[in-house]
């Protein structure tokens, strides 16, 4: 199946973990809000151990064919349940959304316009605000978007005109085709059940000659937390910052950043684990550098310069439309 041939049908990939009410209300707002013709809801239930999925048996629900569901016996970690559903999508585009989301009408059909306009070397994330937990709606825009830090950490920064050129997608709601995420690489199932996940993706996704670009006439609410519904171990998180780096980045930048993780959460602990998986590590990423359209200086250059001393004083001047084109 082509993407011309499935009509500009999506699969959508939520994947959760002991969520309770949120998946219910996510996926009434996708089933509520999309207006395009033909759609799947992929769920995949990560191990939960309460009833978040419980109302797939209700109705109006129950019986309802756009609505499939994969669960795992344990949870796997969010990064290989979200892979999963990538394997489990009928269609040639994905959205990968998280499980406690809000979604405006029309907003897929925006999405798949925007892919149309650049081509389908792009991912694509919306406008992302907070959620009002009541009403299950986004609330205004706050003018900002995600981006990374020199740590390969989510800050916010105001939105930049006119290219929409984004470093990264925070995850909560990314557009791509199905073929752009086999021929990046897809998540890397060797980081640590949750976080930076996107991270990879992104860069992966500019190494091919692809970027990543913000629709910023779709609001997604997104609920922010200030703790997680499952065991959450910061080790995990610095230890996937560690292999991101090491893949992606040259040997200056990897340094420069490797001295800015010393101070973070668990970093003793995911040394010894990063360690211990070089030599795997190493491996993925020689595989890459022998893949990649762009070499490993090219997205420090672009959106992270303060890591290489060569590139803070030189803004990059890029035409977002050629290099996309290119890829």
């Amino acid at each position: 199946m082509t993407a011309e041939s499935a009509n500009g049908a999506v699969s959508i990939v939520v994947a959760a973990h002991n969520e309770g009410d949120n998946v219910r209300r996510t996926v009434e707002s996708i089933v509520g809000n999309t207006d395009t013709p033909e759609f799947e809801i992929v769920l995949v239930d990560d191990g939960s151990t309460d009833d978040s999925f419980a109302f797939l048996s209700r109705v109006p629900h129950a019986g309802d064919r756009r609505l499939r569901c994969y669960r795992f016996g344990e949870s796997v970690g969010c990064i290989r349940a979200r892979h999963q559903g990538s394997r489990l999508a009928q269609y040639d585009h994905i959205v990968f959304l998280d499980a406690h989301v809000s979604v405006p009408q029309g907003w897929l059909a925006a999405l798949e316009r925007t892919l149309l306009r650049w081509g389908p070397h792009i991912a694509i994330t919306p406008d992302v605000s907070t959620l009002n937990e009541e009403t299950w709606s986004a609330n205004p825009s706050t003018g900002q978007v995600l981006t990374i830090d020199e740590d390969l950490g989510f800050v916010w920064q105001n939105l930049r005109y006119p290219t929409r050129l984004m470093a990264t997608a925070g995850g909560c709601c990314v557009f791509m085709t199905k073929q752009l995420y086999r021929q990046c690489g897809g998540f890397d199932l060797g980081l640590r059940r949750w976080g930076c996940e996107f991270i990879d993706l992104i860069m992966k996704v500019y190494a091919i000659g692809g970027a990543c670009y913000l629709e910023p006439s779709v609001l997604v609410g997104h609920l922010f937390r200030s703790g997680f519904p499952y065991p959450m171990d910061y080790r995990d998180v610095t230890y996937n910052k560690l292999r991101i780096g090491y893949i992606h980045l040259s040997d200056i930048a990897f340094r420069n950043l490797l001295e800015r993780l010393t101070q973070q959460h668990g970093f003793t602990e995911a040394m010894v684990a990063f360690r211990a998986d070089l030599h795997e590590i190493d491996h993925l990423r020689r595989a890459r550098q022998a893949a990649n359209r762009r070499d490993e200086d090219w997205f420090v250059r672009m959106f992270l310069p303060g890591l290489d001393p060569r590139w803070r004083s030189e803004p990059p001047t890029v035409n977002p439309i050629g290099f996309v084109t290119a890829g």
